[in-house]
């Protein structure tokens, strides 16, 4: 090395301070003109220097790593710096590169970040932001987020942390994306490093962070969560849990990236420790018996995690289902070793005597006195390695800081935790670099102390109660060389890093101490820093330490402090303070905890306050009388799609009870991702905090956005579905929000929530939903919707019900809530199709039990039957009646018929005299008399009173005309014939003349037409004798004049269509006792509708005319015959075919019946006809007829003859 001459001019070795001025020397020309005014100038001058500190030429023309470092944090940062602040991109830029490489060589980079810091805050940490390149503020944040954070020691992050956060809050608002990627990358680079290092700044950071979430493009929306996830493990208050992190994040669990879904419900689930699921009973008994429990938000996030079971991704419903058995399993286990405590304690296994008290408070003192000689002597040697390395080492400045951990009183008054930060030093090798650690491995431990049998062992371990820096590299020296013994200490942040491989994979290397301390058996190789050259990422796994020393409590599990424990990775407790005060009890059992029932193997009895839990969020014992009181309720898989079910709307969420192979056994199929009943874990969670997780989402079940309402019913559906029967205590709130809910305007919300309905009924018992839904369905202040959507809460619990469950005084009080007249009678369509629904799962739920209700049943069926405009709800109804009589026993429906008709008449007759065309008691007795058949045959007579008095002129002419309708329909039937063959004179004169006479209308015309074709088919079907009919001939309301009347109508063309039926068929049943004289009287009216202005009515007459001449006698006059029939032969030349050939038929039977009275009419046509075929036939028929006529006199007199002897 070169030497120089002193002030005495004597020669002496070159300092480094004077290499490294002589090194800033060659570079003083760019370094001044960094400072230049040319731009040029300054970006020349950036180039050279990146070339003298950082490109290599092969000749060694890089200064040495200590000479750069002193020279850059003295002289060339503070130069490059002002740079950055540079009018010119350009020049910001390469100054912004130059600092990243050198960054990029230095050993230490703490000078660096301090510098930078301050200079990136006043450039991108106000507002407005002075840095007007997204590139640049880009690079700069890439800057501090990929070189500067990763490297610099703890100390140093604690102390830029308020610049730091005035950056990140600034940079979350920039409109470019990938600044805000890079800013949520420094958050959770600097959370990794140390998780207590934001301290009171978490809920500010939050509430910047929460509205980026809304952001377009997906990958942004992916990095904030994660930097909101690293926000949530540095530990969050009661308040930032409830009021702004919870909101703020749960849009998350409906967006539309798979990829974002699948991170929001992985993260959550994390927070609720489901990385812990792997402890041994072992190691979570040691826990507790260390005070190292988890914290739980349990009403808070478990809702978020519930949600991804119904996502629209089966991939993420199932990984999320899967993610909550875990955090179930491990929640059981801890409740498992809290009750095991709590018992050994009652039963005196945890009570010494006073000597052995007193024997093992000696003890205790003597580990004391050694841990503080022990502690005093491992403060002495730090002392003397630290004078040693400054002496060896003077300007190493890589400094780490170890175990610094940064309170927040605010916290610590918010969530009463003593957290005493402590510094565990092991024996483990410290060869590596501190900068390598993980930051499970930096951050600072709760207190770990050695137990008796192991504080002898090893007398090189050391536990601070003091916050101390501690410089890894003056450790390094004392380390080197020194062995490992088999009991080097393992933190349990080593212990569960899931990148120690090896030891997870063979976790009983590890033994423990009841006060929580652990020891390698023999593994030096567990003890070694993670490599350096992995990311940070891959060494930490997004964890943190957060470890409570508190005694064990409800207050401290369900504290404000959100804190994920790394060192017993398995959270999910939700356990009572033993020394609870009445009002904390009473607030836990609000939230739906249960006091520990007696139970005489374990000798607990609720409400005693010993000094284990008195009162248990959820017991075994409990749980296992309620797996009893359930062994025959099994839940399976959903594997196929769910049929249409009688609630109408199942679709969404939809459920499905069935029969399994055993009786009596009833099985609830609940929908993918469900595999089975869910565990016992799960089911604890959820009935512990029921109530609280269920109000919040009847709140959003009312809120106006859809989306809302939808997650709030899929959550919903979630709880209660894991509650089971446990939903019974909760009951009062449920069935009014289902109430509301069924009418929901999105269909999905409405499904959801019937689908959930369902599984309430099936865990459910009917006396405890029953009265909720029974009393305001028929209250006459509910309005017709509300009524509506009570029968479809009423349906869907009807139809998850066990059939074990229902028992016949409940199928009592439901049928007769529903026989109310405001229910069974309402016209409003949807209590109708709900009414049919109800009903229809009452007989499947009741079975054999509805034979007592029978009949109200039945009145309601037929009800719903004559509802009308709805065909599909007629023909329902009639199936379930079918059913019904199945169900209770009998054949067919018919026997329900024969066995309520008398009670079933009085009803649907006791008010006719006031119906009206809508009136349900009129449509009530038409669908009865419809559907009766042969069973109101022998009533028909004292019915007959009914259908005069609505068929009475002064009634509307709608109910006269459908009653008219019904009596034609009943004609039809042939069971009825007899009945009503003997009322046939009070039928047509009574009845059906009076309806015919002529009344000025339209309508009256109607009612006309009604009674024409009512008479028409009681004629055609023979239900009327010839003797019936001459009675009625002599009646005064005067059958002949009213005929005559009709089929003269003159403007309504089906009036005289159907009268020209009734003509035919009255002269069929009656024309060979009509006189001579109606006869005349009937040929003027047939010869009129002859040349009537319609064809279709001429056409139809035609066959009325032919049976005229088939009864006439052959006595009748000719003269009257002759001049009809040669009215006949003109239409015989009609223009019209068919006319002709009717015409020419009427001929025929004329001519047979008088030959020679149509011959003589033909003989004067002569050839007038254009088509002579027609006289053809009628002549052939006259000869053929009058050349049997002495045959036929004499077959006639042989009949009479025959029939005298036979009288």
């Amino acid at each position: 090395m070169a030497e120089f001459l002193d002030e005495l001019g004597y020669p002496r070795e070159v300092t480094k301070h004077d290499v490294v001025a002589a090194f800033l020397k060659t570079i003083q020309r760019p370094l001044n003109c960094l400072s230049a005014e040319n731009q040029r100038s300054r970006r020349n001058a950036l180039d050279i220097l990146f070339q003298c500190l950082l490109e290599d030429d092969g000749a060694g023309s890089l200064p040495p790593m200590d000479v750069l470092q002193a020279a850059w944090d003295d002289t060339i940062l503070e130069k490059a710096l002002r740079c950055v602040s540079d009018p010119t991109e350009k020049c910001r830029e390469l100054a912004i590169q130059l600092i990243r490489g050198v960054a990029k060589a230095l050993t230490e980079v703490d000078c660096t970040l301090k510098e930078t810091i301050l200079v990136m805050a006043e450039r991108m940490g106000q507002v407005p932001v002075l840095e007007d390149s997204e590139e640049m503020r880009l690079q700069l944040l890439s800057l501090l987020n990929d070189v500067l954070l990763p490297e610099c020691e703890l100390l140093t992050l604690q102390n830029i942390i308020d610049p730091l956060h005035r950056i990140v809050t600034v940079t979350l608002n920039d409109h470019f994306h990938e600044v805000k990627k890079s800013a949520c990358s420094v958050l959770v680079t600097t959370a990794n490093r140390n998780p207590n290092v934001f301290g009171n700044k978490t809920g500010v950071l939050l509430k910047a962070l929460v509205p980026c979430l809304s952001h377009s493009h997906s990958r942004v929306r992916i990095a904030v969560f994660q930097a909101i996830d690293a926000m949530v493990r540095c530990g969050l208050t009661a308040p930032l849990v409830a009021q702004q992190l919870v909101p703020g994040i749960k849009s998350l669990a409906f967006d539309h990236s798979t990829a974002v879904r699948e991170l929001f419900f992985s993260s959550v689930a994390n927070w609720l420790n489901y990385n812990s699921r792997s402890m041994t009973d072992e190691e979570i008994g040691e826990c507790i018996e260390a005070g190292k429990v988890p914290l739980f938000h349990v009403p808070e996030l478990l809702p978020l995690l519930l949600l991804g079971i119904t996502d629209d991704s089966l991939e993420i419903a199932t990984s999320t289902y899967e993610r909550l058995e875990g955090v179930g399993y491990i929640y059981k286990k801890i409740i498992d070793e809290l009750d095991k405590r709590k018992i050994q304690e009652k039963e005196g296994d945890l009570v010494k005597t006073a000597e052995e008290g007193a024997s093992i408070m000696e003890r205790e003192l003597e580990n004391d006195r050694k841990r503080q000689e022990r502690y005093e002597q491992e403060l002495r040697q730090i002392e003397e390695l630290r004078s040693s390395q400054r002496e060896v080492h003077p300007v190493n400045r890589n400094s780490e800081l170890i175990g610094e951990e940064v309170k927040n009183e605010n916290e610590l008054e918010n969530n009463h935790l003593v957290q005493a930060p402590e510094i565990v030093i092991g024996d483990h090798d410290m060869a590596e670099d501190e900068k390598s650690r993980t930051p499970e491995q930096c951050v600072c431990m709760t207190r770990i102390e050695d137990s008796p049998e192991t504080a002898d062992k090893d007398t090189k371990h050391a536990v601070l109660t003091e916050e101390k820096n501690c410089n890894t590299s003056e450790l390094e020296e004392e380390e080197e060389g020194e062995t490992r013994t088999a009991d080097d200490d393992l933190t349990s942040e080593t212990v569960y890093d899931e990148d120690l491989k090896e030891f997870n994979a063979h976790p009983g290397q590890c033994s423990r101490t009841s006060a929580g301390h652990s020891y390698n058996n023999g593994n030096p190789e567990m003890g070694v820093a993670p490599d350096r050259t992995r990311s940070l990422k891959s060494q930490t796994d997004w964890k943190e330490d957060d470890l409570t020393v508190e005694p064990l409590s409800a207050e401290t599990i369900l504290d404000a402090n959100l804190q994920v424990f790394n060192a017993c990775e398995n959270p999910r407790v939700d356990v009572a303070d033993e020394s609870q005060s009445k009002v904390e009890r009473d607030e836990l059992l609000e939230a739906g905890a249960q006091q520990v029932p007696e139970n005489n193997e374990e000798k607990i009895t609720a409400g005693e306050n010993n000094s284990v839990n008195g009162l248990y969020v959820l017991t075994n014992e409990l749980t296992e009388r309620d797996e009893d009181r359930r062994t025959e309720t099994v839940v399976t898989l959903f594997q196929k799609d769910v049929q249409k079910g009688t609630s109408e709307i199942t679709d969404e969420g939809a459920v499905r009870k069935k029969d399994s192979d055993e009786a009596g056994v009833e099985t609830l199929q609940l929908p993918k991702p469900y595999e089975g009943r869910p565990g016992a874990g799960c089911r604890l969670m959820v009935e512990a905090f029921l109530r609280q997780m269920i109000e919040p989402a009847l709140k959003e079940l009312k809120q106006w956005t859809t989306p809302t309402r939808l997650s709030a019913a899929r959550l919903l559906h979630t709880l209660l579905a894991l509650a089971e029967g446990f939903a019974k205590d909760n009951l009062d709130i449920l069935v009014p929000a289902f109430c509301s809910a069924v009418g929901d305007d999105d269909v999905k919300v409405a499904k959801r929530i019937v689908a959930t309905v369902h599984i309430v009924g099936f865990h459910v018992p009917p006396e405890k939903w029953l009265p909720l839904v029974l009393k305001p369905l028929g209250n006459t202040k509910t309005s017709q919707a509300q009524r509506a959507n009570l029968l479809v809460v009423t349906a869907a619990f009807l139809y998850g019900t066990r059939r074990k469950e229902m028992e016949e005084k409940y199928v009592e009080r439901i049928c007769d809530k529903l026989y109310e007249r405001e229910v069974c009678c309402s016209d409003y369509p949807a209590i109708q199709n709900q009414l049919l629904s109800v009903v229809t799962n009452l007989i499947q739920v009741a079975g054999a039990l509805c034979k007592s209700s029978s009949f109200k049943i039945f009145v309601l069926l037929l009800q719903l039957q004559s509802v009308e405009g709805d065909a599909q709800l007629q023909k329902r109804s009639g199936q379930v009646l079918e059913v019904l009589a199945q169900t209770i026993g009998m054949g067919s429906a018919r026997d329900l018929y024969v066995q309520h008709i008398h009670n079933v008449l009085d009803i649907v007759t006791a008010d006719h005299e006031g119906w009206s065309s809508d009136t349900p008691g009129k449509l009530m007795f038409q669908t009865f008399m419809r559907n009766a058949n042969d069973t109101v045959g022998p009533y028909l007579e004292s019915l007959l009173p009914v259908f005069r008095a609505c068929l009475e002129p002064e009634q509307d002419p709608a109910l006269r005309i459908s009653f008219l309708q019904l009596l034609d329909e009943l004609f039809e039937k042939p069971e009825l014939d007899v009945s009503w063959a003997l009322l046939a004179p009070e039928v047509i004169g009574k009845i059906l003349v009076p309806c015919a006479v002529w009344r000025r209308s339209k309508t009256e015309a109607a009612v006309r037409y009604g009674a024409m074709v009512a008479i028409g088919t009681f004629l055609r079907r023979d239900l009327c004798s010839q003797a019936h009919m001459q009675e009625i001939l002599k009646m005064p309301e005067g059958f002949l004049p009213v005929l005559k009347t009709c089929i003269d109508e003159d403007y309504f063309l089906d009036v005289r269509r159907a009268t020209t039926h009734v003509m035919y068929q009255f002269l069929r049943v009656a024309g060979s006792i009509l006189t001579d004289e109606e006869r005349c009287k009937l040929i003027k009216v047939l010869s009129k509708r002859m040349d009537d202005s319609s064809n279709t009515i001429r056409l139809a007459i035609l066959p009325a005319v032919a049976m005229f001449f088939v009864t006439m006698p052959p006595s009748f006059g000719d003269s009257e015959v002759k001049d009809f029939c040669t009215f006949l032969v003109v239409h015989m030349d009609d223009e019209h075919p068919l006319i002709q050939e009717g015409a020419c038929r009427a001929m025929e039977a004329c001519a047979i019946k008088n030959p020679d009275v149509v011959l003589d009419v033909l003989s004067n046509v002569g050839n007038n006809h254009k088509d002579p075929q027609y006289l053809d036939r009628v002549l052939l028929a006259a000869g053929y007829a009058k050349r049997n006529s002495a045959t036929h006199q004499t077959l006639i007199n042989t009949s009479h003859l025959e029939k005298d002897c036979y009288m």
